[in-house]
């Protein structure tokens, strides 16, 4: 479970990129608009049973990644 950027030109979207500079410095590198699901696939990794949901307003996915290797 990972959570990820809210859809664009949303308030919850606006929060998270005027927060973005402040959790990526004081929050050990957190990035609040993370396209992680898209880095995952650009990586060569398998994705098994993602699934994007909203979770009192902040929107997560969850799933499996494979690793290529193990494939």
């Amino acid at each position: 479970m990972e959570h990820v950027a809210a859809s664009p030109h949303t308030v919850v979207h606006a929060l998270q990129s005027l927060l973005a500079p402040l959790s990526r410095r004081f929050n050990h590198g957190c990035d609040p608009l993370a396209q992680t699901q898209e880095r995952f696939v650009a990586s060569g990794f398998t994705l098994k049973n993602f699934q994007r949901r909203e979770f009192t307003e902040i929107p997560l996915i969850t799933g499996l990644a494979i690793t290529p290797n193990q494939a």
